[in-house]
């Protein structure tokens, strides 16, 4: 059984709901947090249906906006949902129906919100200020799909592993270059059941597509003491990776360095992002240097979860001379990187960052 209550919105969650407190009219869930999908921070009057609760006394309840014709009073940034993957029950696109506007402001709120309750540290009166870049929407440069048991690969479901393929509804978030002609050209593979397809664009406007499938090698792992109850018996599995399109890796090119990645290793999704970042940190670097030079004198700096080294590449720009550290587990974007930057002083450390 499901209830229904008129509540008013007081600020965004992470991960794609705001937050609402059930009034004095709302009877023993007076006082109680209610976190609402589809509702905007602000938002008065709003109708929230609540999903059905488990049973026993729970800190917080969860519900969704019934209508969005009924909020009594919407908040400005609220639009049309732009996202037809969205719209057919995919899990991206949270935030698709509020504007730029207001979703930097709701991003920027969650960071903050962070700071206080995780960090303790109070930024009230600090300006924290909040960059987008563009474009708002068609920015995602690389995608991973599922395929289903018909082989059609696609979005999965929101909480599901159900599959919504790309013939049929396609995410906003995806750049022209990623959709143009890519449903015509997945249906022309015959594709594994349970698989991984894996589709990036390059910056030259170049699209390759991976197909990664988990097999049993018929060995059993064998763990330390300490991972043995919860291991012992388990079946070594090693990823089938298959080009598709393409040549299985596409390049990106960023302040005049270009990396060679393959389709499945990270980077980032947003078309912008990583000029965006270098150049900040380039800019920042100068603001850096006193707490970046050890005791023999000689600047240093670490770029933690490094990838391919993009961030590192903008720390030599931002302290020449330094010596750079890229960390993070040994992966394919490690070995990009180690041959972007194989002429600049970038040391890469496979291992645990911690």
């Amino acid at each position: 059984m499901t209830d229904q209550l008129t509540l008013d919105i007081t600020g965004p969650a992470h991960g794609g709901a705001a937050v609402a407190r059930c009034g004095e009219d709302a009877g023993e869930r007076s006082g109680q947090v209610v976190f609402v999908r589809g509702a905007l921070p602000g938002e008065t009057g709003v109708p929230v249906v609540l999903d059905e609760q488990t049973s026993g006394k729970r800190r917080f309840l969860t519900g969704r906006l019934a209508d969005v014709a009924q909020i009594g009073g919407p908040s400005a940034h609220r639009v049309a949902p732009v996202c037809a993957a969205a719209a057919a029950g995919a899990g991206c696109c949270d935030l698709d129906f509020v504007d730029a506007e207001g979703s930097l402001e709701w991003k920027r709120q969650v960071v903050v919100d962070q700071f206080a309750r995780i960090g303790h540290l109070d930024l009230t009166d600090v300006t924290v200020s909040a960059t987008s870049p563009a474009p708002f929407t068609g920015y995602r440069t690389r995608v991973r799909l599922g395929v289903d048991a018909e082989g059609r690969a696609g979005l999965r479901s929101s909480g599901s592993h159900g599959i919504i393929p790309v013939a049929e509804a396609v995410c906003a978030q995806w750049t022209p270059a990623l959709v143009d002609g890519l449903a015509e050209e997945l249906v022309s593979f015959t594709l594994t059941p349970g698989a991984e397809v894996c589709v990036a664009v390059g910056t030259d406007g170049a699209r390759s597509v991976v197909e990664l499938v988990k097999e049993s090698t018929g060995r059993k792992t064998t763990r330390g003491r300490r991972d043995h109850r919860r291991r012992n018996g388990a079946v070594r599995r090693r990823t089938r990776r298959t080009v598709l399109s393409g040549d299985g890796t596409v390049t990106h090119a960023v302040n005049g360095v270009t990396w060679t990645v393959p389709v499945e290793a990270f980077w980032q999704a947003h078309v912008a992002s990583p000029e965006l970042y270098s150049d900040w940190i380039t800019s920042a670097g100068d603001a850096g240097v006193a707490d970046a030079v050890p005791g023999d004198g000689s600047p240093a700096a670490w770029d933690l979860y490094g990838g391919s080294g993009v961030f590192s590449a903008a720390l030599t720009a931002a302290l020449p001379g330094a010596q750079v550290d890229c960390v993070d587990v040994a992966s394919e974007a490690t070995a990009a990187g180690e041959q972007a930057l194989a002429d600049r002083d970038v040391r890469f450390v496979a291992g645990d960052v911690a």
